[in-house]
């Protein structure tokens, strides 16, 4: 009966390790392509993955740091804390920190009284601890990485995989089997070891006759209201060009 026990446990045990949904992939969307061309590649940027540490402070004769504190240093983020146990909370105190895969932590301290009261811990996600420490500790712990991450291109969020990494090749998929004038939707996804596929976000592809990118002229004093627009680099179409401005009619540039 004991070893059924343990057995159990070992399995409840190991159910309970978390693993969280990959951060999302960024995407630029929508994006704007000539109808006719040859190729138009899918790309997107695969995020680190990010998750929550915790900083475990004690003190063994529980009142407080008496004024020492530790302040941390996490990657590239702004400073987190400074951080101690005060005096009403006696030994313990513990506080919270976004860390991504990579990032190095360090800390420095802020000077107090009766440093041999004072110890600490960081724990990852799941609970488990990733460094012991004392007062004067720099820690320089490395997050470590559980990569690689896939980027997974689909038709539809949940739907049928197109093809995996950036850049993919849009044109000659199911979504768009060549570049006739149209809007079309991907979807990607990012995966990795140590975390389940991420949200599905869409990017755009606008494919049209006319593609211009346009100038912002402004007003030649406030209140005038003669801003206009101008035309920079024609990619496709024909002039002379029509514009819409709000939703109406089509005619010239305004002025």
């Amino acid at each position: 009966m004991k070893k059924i026990l343990l057995f159990a446990l070992g399995v409840i045990s190991s159910v309970s390790m978390y693993h969280a949904q990959c951060d999302d992939p960024v995407v630029v969307s929508p994006q704007s392509y000539c109808g006719g061309g040859t190729s138009i590649p899918l790309e997107a940027q695969g995020t680190d993955p990010s998750s929550t540490y915790t900083i475990n402070m004690f003190d063994s004769y529980g009142d407080g740091w008496n004024g020492y504190a530790i302040t941390l240093y996490v990657g590239s983020s702004p400073s987190q804390g400074p951080f101690n146990v005060s005096g009403p909370q006696g030994g313990f105190n513990s506080e919270t920190f976004s860390v991504n895969e990579g990032d190095l932590i360090s800390a420095t301290w802020q000077a107090g009284s009766y440093a041999s009261e004072i110890s600490f811990n960081i724990t990852d996600n799941n609970g488990v601890i990733v460094y012991n420490g004392v007062v004067g500790d720099e820690i320089n712990y490395n997050v470590p990485g559980f990569g690689p991450y896939v980027l997974s291109w689909y038709d539809a969020p949940g739907g049928t995989l197109l093809g995996n990494g950036s850049p993919l090749e849009a044109i000659g998929t199911s979504v768009m089997p060549a570049s006739t004038t149209g809007q079309y939707s991907f979807y990607v996804t990012q995966t990795g070891g140590a975390c389940t596929e991420s949200a599905a976000i869409e990017l755009v592809i606008d494919i049209t006759d006319v593609n211009v990118d346009l100038t912002a002229v402004g007003e030649t004093c406030t209140g005038t209201s003669d801003g206009t627009f101008s035309i920079t680099n024609v990619a496709c179409g024909t002039a002379p060009f029509s514009f819409s401005v709000d939703g109406g009619a089509f005619g010239p540039a305004p002025t």
